[in-house]
């Protein structure tokens, strides 16, 4: 989802990524239609097989109740008693698959709720009692990254991988590198968008998932600027949004 941007659309120009992106589109469509296909006529030759099964059994049930009749070991109504509670054998079975298929559709349902609830568990709520809102880098401690890892949820591969760092208050610092590096990463998880991984990132020696976001996010201003070559992002601690857009043209420059 996050490709599905106007920076990420930006990047996919600049970049002349167009065609790549369509190849692996298309080959993944492949994938998908092979193992929907199939899935389908697995279930299919199933599902036909079943009711192969059944019709033999049906069928034969009744030949042998005629052939009872034919030779006077049966009646024209145990016949046609054989044949009615075929049809509602039938039925019943009909039903059972129906049901089947419905509890499936509802076990995915429940799955797809159960990992929803076990998503909102993983995600930190503030405390109860905050402490009050101020500028987290009004103190003399500043910024403190202590080898902090993350991976976006859902994924295996680490955006970032142990990285410490340390803004003194009033710091204006620039991220630069290529495409993918991690500096929006970086930036989100500061804003506490998302919880790392692992490690800590600190305000005044504060956890900062103790916190007030808010309170956070008013006490700095981040931009982005971005050139046909790499991605440049500027964390400015104590900065107006006008002097924000200044450093970022001078780091830019």
């Amino acid at each position: 989802m996050q490709a599905c941007t106007a920076s990420s659309a930006e990047e996919l120009r600049v970049y002349r990524l167009a065609a790549e992106i369509r190849d692996r589109h298309d080959d993944l469509l492949r994938q998908v239609t092979v193992t929907r296909g199939r899935a389908e006529r697995q279930s299919a030759l199933l599902v036909l097989s079943g009711w192969l099964v059944f019709a033999a059994g049906y069928l034969g049930g009744v030949l042998i109740s005629v052939q009872a009749a034919l030779r006077g070991h049966g009646s024209v109504g145990q016949v046609m008693l054989t044949v009615t509670l075929g049809a509602q054998l039938l039925g019943g079975v009909f039903g059972l698959v129906s049901l089947g298929q419905w509890l499936q559709q509802a076990m995915r349902a429940v799955g797809y709720y159960l990992w929803l609830v076990d998503r909102t568990k993983t995600v930190t709520p503030p405390p109860a009692a905050l402490p009050p809102a101020r500028a987290a880098f009004s103190a003399e401690r500043g910024l403190v990254l202590d080898h902090v890892s993350f991976a976006y949820p859902g994924t295996q591969t680490p955006i970032l991988r142990d990285v410490s760092l340390h803004l003194p208050p009033g710091a204006t610092v620039a991220i630069v590198g290529e495409n993918g590096a991690g500096k929006t990463t970086l930036i989100k998880l500061l804003y506490q968008m998302y919880a790392p991984s692992s490690g800590t990132i600190r305000f005044d020696g504060q956890d900062i998932a103790a916190l007030d976001p808010e309170a956070t996010r008013r006490s700095s201003r981040c931009g982005c600027r971005r050139t046909s070559w790499s991605t440049r992002a500027v964390c400015s601690p104590q900065s107006s949004r006008r002097q924000t857009m200044r450093s970022t043209s001078t780091c830019a420059c």
